[in-house]
């Protein structure tokens, strides 16, 4: 398979007009904005040359938000035919693997000891109320961690912390999680979930 890189107008791009799998939230699409105007166009969108122009097979988030950003060109991998093209977009897609956060709040919490700032951190797509959630978990020791014989005195008893992970059927179903849980105030943890899963699955009682 022959693949050749070329520049493309990110406004002359034909669109599939299947929807597109990959749901992105506007503060999200605002940050990618943000990042191609501060850092320019780092990954190459695909494209197959049909009809006298290009089609756009992957990255139409990336496209669009070049084009508010204000780009005139952009690069882009060109298939030599639309079959190959998709099976490469879906390949794409399905390899690009899963972000570890844990690991994600590790390295945002070395970037602010190294001078990076909150609105720096915003470029990374993440909302402000999630960096915050990711550096707090950040640090947190374990029991048998070995201290080296050091004599520091025990750590006041705090209450135990949970973390748990959703999978919904759509993006609204987690829209709705979202938006409740940030209404939820502080009170009973298990009725706040209760809320939170009503509003993602009515009936999901039943």
């Amino acid at each position: 398979m022959t693949l050749k890189i070329t520049q493309v107008d990110p406004r002359a791009v034909r669109h599939l007009p299947t929807r597109n799998p990959n749901v992105m939230e506007p503060a999200t699409f605002e940050a990618l904005v943000a990042s191609i105007q501060t850092d320019g166009f780092l990954q190459p969108i695909l494209v197959v040359e049909e009809d006298g122009g290009f089609t756009l097979i992957d990255g139409v988030h990336r496209c669009k938000a070049s084009a508010q950003a204000g780009l005139d060109t952009i690069p882009a991998v060109v298939a030599p035919d639309r079959a190959r093209a998709e099976i490469l977009r879906i390949a794409l897609n399905r390899m690009r693997g899963e972000l570890d956060l844990s690991e994600v709040g590790r390295q945002m919490q070395h970037l602010i000891e190294t001078g990076f700032t909150s609105d720096e951190l915003a470029l990374t797509g993440f909302a402000p109320w999630e960096v915050a959630a990711l550096l707090e978990n950040v640090g947190t020791m374990d029991e048998d961690t070995d201290l080296g014989g050091a004599d520091v005195a025990p750590a006041p008893n705090k209450p135990k912390t949970y973390s748990l992970n959703f999978r919904f059927e759509s993006e609204s179903h987690r829209a709705r999680v979202k938006e409740t849980l940030e209404g939820l105030g502080d009170g009973d943890a298990i009725e706040g979930l209760e809320v939170a899963l009503d509003a993602a699955e009515p009936g999901w009682r039943k």
